[in-house]
Formats: structure tokens, C-alpha cells, sequence
């Protein structure tokens, strides 16, 4: 139950102005993971016994409101997990050309079709045997 409660205290927690994992954030979490089982004499018991520490009361600062770019949070690597970088990493993300840096966008279907793919790919100098021969000092 408690891995679930932080689990879930977490994923409510994330994209908030205040990421902390704070007591009310726990009640949270253990409500929304712990559902069924919170209603139980047995849990209501141990609740009563247990209580949480009571921390001192935190100033919460208000800073301006950017204009962020929403994010699915759906688990790709790729993809900021955070909407305050969101739009930053996409402006990088754009910034980088990749159209002027590729040749012949088509080469491997090309190579596909081909009988020997690999023979054409090294004719391209796309496949290289030696790489480090390639490196010539002068």
C-alpha cells in the first residue's frame, strides 16, 4: 500500500508548481491508490494509531505563468516529461535542420530494391568496411 500511495502521489505531484511529495499529497496518492482497501476496519485501525508528521507551513512564492506547450506524459523518452522544459526542448528540437543534411532521402529504399543492397551502400560511401582508414592526416 505504501509504494502504491508514493506511486501515485507522484504522478500527481508531477507537472504541479510545487513537485514536493508533502502529507496532503500522501492523503492524495493513498486515496486515489488505495481506494477500496482505506475502507476496511482493519486500515481504519492502524490509521487512527499512525498519524502523519504535521510539518511547519510553507510559503508558496507565485511567479509569473509562462505560455507552455502541453505535454503527453505517456512514457516516451523522447518527449519532455516536464512542461516547464517543454518549450525550450522543442525550439531545440527544431532548431536542427535535418533535411539539408541528408542527400538522398530515398537511398535505402533504393538499396532495397537492389540485388546486393550492401555493394551499393559502400559505392555511396554510406557503409564503411574500415571507418578508421577514412581518417587520413595530412
Amino acid at each position: 500500500m505504501a509504494s502504491r500511495t508514493y506511486r501515485e502521489a507522484q504522478r500527481l505531484v508531477i507537472g504541479a508548481d510545487d513537485e514536493r511529495i508533502t502529507p496532503a499529497a500522501l492523503e492524495a496518492g493513498y486515496a486515489a491508490a488505495c481506494g477500496l482497501s482505506r475502507q476496511t476496519s482493519e486500515v481504519n485501525i492502524l490509521k487512527g494509531a499512525t498519524s502523519l508528521p504535521k510539518g511547519k507551513q510553507r510559503n508558496v512564492q507565485r511567479t509569473k505563468k509562462l505560455a507552455v506547450k502541453t505535454v503527453d506524459k505517456t512514457g516516451d523518452i523522447t518527449k519532455p516529461q516536464h512542461p516547464e522544459f517543454a518549450s525550450k526542448l522543442i525550439e531545440l528540437v527544431g532548431a536542427v535542420d535535418l533535411k539539408s543534411r541528408i542527400d538522398d532521402p530515398d537511398l535505402f529504399q533504393q538499396a532495397a530494391g537492389l540485388e546486393d543492397p550492401m555493394r551499393y551502400l559502400r559505392s555511396r560511401n554510406i557503409v564503411l568496411d574500415d571507418p578508421l582508414s577514412e581518417l587520413a592526416y595530412s
